[in-house]
């Protein structure tokens, strides 16, 4: 039924309407409906009352609405819309509604406006609704004079009017209507009309109270949990509940619901919140059918059925309530529980956002940023960050303070961008305080910011973040804002693993895969790969591809390795672009294809891949898919080097040892190849070790050049084990051995290097 705490605001003006006399009627109908009519304006709704009295009497009430007796028409009309001993049909409902109205009965004018007001089984009509409301006011309903003042407070189907509001309400009190003394309160608990205050408030909720409503006895619990005009005191709000309860009102059953899920004011039972969503529900409250849709999609207290949660999102949905509607955009965006179509969904979050829906307004936005289900349009996303942020969405503010920081949309402002994230924290918003602490973390040198913004990490990790717990993983590992600790680093990044975070699996994986606070496992590494990928993590993905790859945790396999860097190039991963490149400039897998290489290269710059800006350069170098060009396969390697590339310092080093595409320059290029080394770059170490045996940017040494092959070749790199190999045949460095030369050739040879291959025939011969 529509009669619920939206319902006490309606209307604007009056139009005082003569009341067309009543059919005569049998007694019994009589009393019904003044009991029916008295239990609506006591407590706002009668679906108690209906589902009472109406198993016995609806066939009758039906009977004598066919009839022409607008009376029953209302209890018939009523009981139609709810589903009470009869379908429901809130079309077939709002024509009886219409009919009665027709006849001069108040309550049928306030039904047929409410439903017009609504558009619930009528098309959605503010004016219209007004007329019938002004004329049911006009015969002294009291719901229609309360409604009135609702209308002018709202600026309803009248211009706004917060003083003329209360003028209303005030006549509603003189004729001792409860919603006029809950709907006065409000506004002094809010300064709406009159000055702020909560003690006034407090006074005319507790009249109301006495009065039997509902609806202010949940006021009262709200005050008292959020301690605004009484004290905090989260066990007196749920007695106030439990009494609006009792009076069978659906809300206060719903939030007591809550308050078992939650564990507030009683100990946590999820399995009694459900009973009273489900009860709440069965009175056709949206919200606990919403919550129930929000339970079997989440599997919280109940099993997890997806297609259960979109039917109940689809039942509150028809009434016309926004966040069961969002829910249901949601189900359709993501394909949960029924055919994913992200056109319908944004189609439902324009509805939503229509009836003031904050978080379809950001859910807008994103849509709108990544081109899902609707144009991709940065400006158009912005507009709605803007929209949802006017109304104090925490998520909103997140979204616009990073369009702010990179410019997206809007003119880049990273001062407004920071003030975004600051409020979005102090909202209380798990993402905002995350989106704030890394501000903070990245945006200063400050070492007071950032300990705050570890401490931001860790208010939203206790807050359930797996993405804070994440970065406090970050934080231990690096030592920002807290004493650097690989132990306690691996442990957030499990915690965060296991609470979903793609992020903290993935790190959880490097961990485990290079022993950093705990002991060095690649299997277990592969799994928090895998568990990372299977989120759509494109790192994960990429590193999937690099283990099969290199044989790191499992076994060297250059199919799956494809497959994976496949994956992550789906997932937009700009370094597996470029080993898809590698793999068609050499032939792996694939047809040998120089020019599609390059262009899988350009597209991985483009991104900003330092790998993928190596490998252009290499093309570059040698005019390979493209025409030579030196100086410019320079630029990228001195672009790949900023971004901390390793292989960019070989790459850099190799050209100023040769003069390629720049001066040449030994003692620089010494330089860089001394960094790559460092950083265990085989193919650094290896050109190093021959500028030590030549001289070449250094004094000649031949033991450190003994040294720098060595520590190549135990990086895998053939061509340092062929060189180890020539110094133990020729005794440079080392003594003289031909046995360890043999073996260092052999070793040499089998990954492919044919100078080798060639030494050891010849040693064969001898």
């Amino acid at each position: 039924m529509i009669r619920c705490l939206a319902l006490w605001f309606l209307l604007p003006g009056f139009v005082f309407a003569q009341a067309k006399k009543e059919p005569e009627a049998v007694p019994e109908l009589v009393a019904e409906y003044q009991s029916y009519k008295a239990f609506s304006l006591k407590t706002g709704e009668a679906n108690i009352w209906l589902k009472k009295n109406a198993p016995k009497r609806f066939p009758e009430w039906l009977k004598l609405a066919e009839a022409g007796d607008a009376r029953a028409m209302v209890l018939a009309g009523d009981c139609i819309g709810d589903g009470v001993e009869t379908a429901r049909d809130e079309k077939k409902s709002a024509e009886w509604f219409l009919k009665g109205a027709g006849l001069g009965n108040d309550m049928a004018m306030f039904m047929i406006g409410s439903r017009q007001y609504a558009g619930i089984g009528v098309k959605k009509d503010g004016k219209k609704a007004l007329e019938w409301f002004q004329k049911a006011a006009g015969l002294g309903n009291e719901l229609a004079i309360v409604a009135v003042g609702g209308c002018h407070l709202k600026g309803v189907g009248v211009e706004k009017d917060e003083k003329k509001a209360i003028g209303y309400f005030r006549k509603a009190i003189d004729l001792g209507n409860p919603g006029g003394y809950f709907l006065l309160g409000t506004c002094f608990q809010r300064g709406l009309g009159v000055e702020k205050d909560e003690q006034k408030a407090i006074v005319l909720y507790r009249k109301a109270a006495d009065l039997g409503s509902p609806f202010a006895l949940i006021a009262l619990g709200l005050c008292h949990h959020s301690g605004v005009g009484l004290e905090r005191d989260i066990g007196r709000a749920v007695e106030f509940y439990q009494k609006a309860a009792d009076l069978g009102h659906s809300q206060a059953i719903y939030i007591l619901g809550k308050c078992h899920q939650q564990g507030q004011g009683m100990e946590k039972n999820e399995q009694r919140a459900i009973e009273l969503f489900r009860q709440a529900a069965d009175l056709r409250d949206v919200m606990a059918i919403t919550e129930l849709g929000f339970c079997h999609l989440q599997g919280f207290g109940v099993d997890k059925d997806e297609k259960q949660a979109v039917l109940l999102y689809r039942q509150a949905a028809e009434q016309n309530y926004d966040v069961a509607i969002f829910g249901l955009g949601y189900c359709l965006e993501n394909g949960s529980g029924t055919d994913k179509d992200v056109n319908k969904a944004v189609e439902l979050y324009r509805r939503a956002a229509g009836l003031g829906n904050s978080t379809a307004m950001c859910r807008l936005g994103i849509c709108h940023s990544k081109g899902v289900g609707a144009e991709k349009d940065a400006k158009k996303a912005v507009e709605w960050y803007q929209k949802s942020v006017k109304l104090e969405n925490a998520e909103a503010m997140v979204e616009l303070g990073l369009c702010l920081l990179n410019g997206v949309g809007v003119e880049k402002d990273e001062k407004q961008a920071a003030d975004y994230f600051s409020r979005a924290a102090r909202e209380g918003s798990p993402a905002g305080m995350v989106s704030h602490a890394n501000y903070l973390r990245d945006h200063s040198g400050q070492e007071q910011d950032q300990e705050e913004a570890f401490d931001w990490y860790r208010k939203a990790a206790d807050l359930g973040s797996d993405s804070a717990m994440c970065q406090l993983g970050h934080c231990y590992r690096r030592g920002i804002g807290a004493t650097k600790s690989p132990v306690r680093a691996f442990v957030c990044y499990r915690m965060g693993a296991r609470r979903g975070n793609a992020e903290a699996a993935h790190f959880l994986g490097y961990c485990h895969r290079d022993g950093l606070g705990t002991e060095r496992d690649e299997k277990l590494a592969v799994e928090c790969f895998h568990q990372a990928a299977r989120l759509d993590y494109p790192a994960a993905a990429h590193e999937l591809g690099v283990c099969h790859r290199d044989g790191v945790g499992v076994e060297k396999d250059e199919k799956k390795a494809f497959e994976w860097f496949q994956k992550a190039v789906d997932l937009g991963h700009p370094d597996a672009m470029a080993e898809v490149g590698w793999r068609h400039q050499r032939g792996l897998l694939v047809k040998k294809d120089e020019k599609k290489a390059v262009e899988w290269y350009r597209k991985a710059v483009n991104l900003r891949s330092a790998s993928g800006m190596v490998r252009l350069g290499d093309c570059l170098l040698n005019g390979i898919g493209t025409e030579k060009d030196e100086k410019k396969a320079v630029e990228w390697y001195e672009q790949a080097q900023g971004l901390g590339e390793v292989s960019a310092y070989h790459a850099l080093g190799h050209c100023l040892l040769n003069g390629l595409g720049t001066e040449k320059d030994e003692k620089l290029a010494v330089y860089w190849l001394h960094m790559g080394a460092s950083e265990n770059n085989p193919e650094s170490a290896h050109e190093l070790a021959m500028c030590h045996r030549d001289g070449r940017g250094v004094e000649k040494d031949q033991q450190k050049a003994v040294e720098w092959y060595q520590k190549a070749a135990d990086l895998g790199h053939a061509g340092a084990m062929s060189g180890l190999g020539d110094c133990h045949l020729r005794g440079i460095g080392v003594e003289k051995d031909e046995k360890k030369a043999a073996e260092w050739y052999q070793k040499a040879a089998k990954l492919g290097d044919e100078s080798a291959r060639a030494i050891l025939k010849m040693m064969d011969k001898k």
